[in-house]
């Protein structure tokens, strides 16, 4: 985002043969690819004008051999074209690089691999069985790489630590690990047990901001484990420091709110509640925050609307529909 189309070219190839790369040679894989795993490669970088270079080469090639070795040509167009719409060249989609988007170029990949194996042979005068040789430890290999895989996906946990041994760089695979930990001890009664847990995602937030100082969700999960624990002033400080990265931060904008309305402080509660209503008013908190304000000033008709509205949203919500009760026997009074 913000960069030039030269700069997004150049980023674009590095990327088409990072895929290329992670097709033939799937080692060091991971669950993510975001900042600073991997960082933009710009036009005017040594990596970025030899990227380019190779991307010319490859795609001159392919025309080169278009009347000899059509296969050639055609197998580069079947794995190129899934990859053009998630390069961020032409449309931006979100995501650096996942192995995922190699689903389809990777039978494309596979087909070029037997076609180079089969030029071998005729070039070599391999016999048949020998080449069966090669394709069988190809496939050993491939498989050995993929049943050592499987058990990283048993949980989130254990996919987020075999992502840190290969990715401790990554700022989301840091505080993804920590939101792991903070949740496993938010299901716990406070504890030695708990503490730690929360002690290690912290930690893992600390790694995060340490890579990426304006890593939000990270503060923010932080400040949700000090508001958790008692330690309300860390949390109001990280909560607004969070609103310092992204003033329209919904979920920082309650959580002060809600700091200011257990101070009994009703009208620096009403400004942060109002300003998330206004931001996110389909949210359901959001609304029947709103509805707790005017409950509290005695504004019961208001209250009881803004309740209503938030069981639209979310049926299922206790604490709404006890309130509610109570606002209606006050309306009755």
């Amino acid at each position: 985002v913000g960069t030039d189309m030269l700069d997004r070219v150049a980023n674009a190839s590095y990327l088409f043969l990072f895929y290329i790369w992670k097709s033939f040679f799937p080692m060091l894989l991971t669950w993510d690819y975001s900042y600073s795993t991997l960082t933009l490669i710009e036009l005017g970088s040594a990596i970025g004008i030899v990227s380019i270079l190779s991307v010319v080469g490859i795609i001159s090639t392919a025309l080169f051999y278009l009347k000899r070795e059509a296969k050639y040509f055609w197998l580069l167009i079947g794995f190129s074209l899934p990859l053009l719409t998630i390069l961020n060249l032409f449309i931006l989609i979100g995501a650096n690089f996942a192995e995922r988007f190699l689903f389809i170029p990777s039978l494309f990949a596979m087909l070029f691999l037997v076609w180079m194996i089969e030029k071998l042979r005729a070039v070599s005068g391999l016999q048949t069985k020998h080449t069966s040789y090669i394709f069988l430890g190809i496939a050993v290999l491939y498989a050995f790489q993929t049943f050592q895989r499987v058990p990283y996906w048993e949980s989130n946990e254990t996919l987020f630590l075999a992502s840190l041994e290969t990715n401790p760089e990554s700022a989301r695979v840091q505080t993804s690990l920590g939101t792991e930990y903070r949740s496993n001890a938010e299901k716990i009664q406070p504890s030695p047990r708990q503490e730690a847990l929360y002690k290690k995602a912290i930690f893992h937030y600390d790694k995060a901001i340490d890579i990426l100082p304006k890593a939000f969700d990270a503060i923010y999960n932080k400040a949700i484990i000090y508001q958790a624990t008692g330690r309300v002033d860390l949390a109001k400080t990280l909560f607004n420091q969070v609103l310092t990265i992204d003033s329209n931060y919904v979920a920082a904008l309650t959580n002060l709110g809600v700091i200011h309305f257990n101070d009994k402080d009703i009208d620096q509660a009403d400004i942060y509640f109002k300003k998330a209503y206004s931001i996110q008013a389909t949210d359901p908190d959001a609304v029947s925050n709103m509805g707790v304000i005017a409950h509290t000033k005695g504004d019961y008709e208001t209250a009881l609307e803004f309740y209503r509205q938030s069981l639209r949203i979310r049926p299922n919500q206790p604490t709404v529909i006890r309130n509610m009760e109570m606002v209606k026997v006050k309306l009755n009074e």
